[in-house]
């Protein structure tokens, strides 16, 4: 649902010490932000140019996990070769790690 997937997002930013708004690409260390690796592929929050979002998602086929178009947002599983070529989009503004979160039932 919508509330789980804002949730997932908010979390994800959260346990990470990460804000989707913030300039610099950095961890509540002061280090750089750490990606979070399935097998051979890369997790991220991808901000994108919402005039440009068709074009990103005919390059994202089958690697694009979770869509937030009110925030003009999606979390992808890329190769690192792929996260590469997102960083030097037009159609991208930022990259940021996203992480699984699961909720607790307490």
């Amino acid at each position: 649902s919508r509330h789980t997937l804002v949730h997932h997002l908010t979390l994800s930013f959260a346990c990470l010490g990460l804000s989707p708004f913030q300039d610099d690409n950095v961890n509540s260390n002061g280090g750089e932000a750490v990606f979070e690796i399935e097998g051979d592929k890369i997790r991220a929050f991808v901000l994108y140019n919402t005039d440009a979002k068709q074009n990103l998602m005919d390059v994202l086929v089958n690697e694009t996990l979770y869509e937030f178009d009110d925030l003009g947002a999606i979390v992808v599983s890329v190769s690192a070769s792929s996260l590469d070529g997102l960083q030097n989009n037009p159609s991208v503004m930022a990259i940021y790690p996203d992480s699984k979160v699961e909720l607790l039932d307490l």
